[in-house]
């Protein structure tokens, strides 16, 4: 989201810079597309987030075995060489 709200500030300073008006059709616009990239990424989270319970309740075994993937993935944000 920061992405797009980074871009729309950005091309609005263009178009004021180069002497056009911001006008209301752009400001829609540009809501519209904040909205959907804010909403999409709510969707996608609770798919996912779904899917994800779904399957930790319905096996067994994946209730402690799926902390070691992550934790690999993670390993590397520990190391005192990877944050300098």
């Amino acid at each position: 989201m920061a992405v797009v709200l980074y871009t729309m500030m950005n091309t609005f300073a263009e178009m004021s810079a180069a002497g056009q008006a911001v006008g209301v059709t752009e400001i829609s616009l540009a809501l519209t597309s904040f909205f959907t990239v804010a909403l999409g990424g709510l969707s996608i989270g609770i798919i996912i987030g779904f899917l994800t319970a779904l399957v930790t309740k319905t096996t067994s075994e994946v209730r402690g075995t799926l902390k070691y993937p992550f934790g690999q993935c993670l390993a590397p944000l520990n190391n005192p060489f990877f944050l300098s």
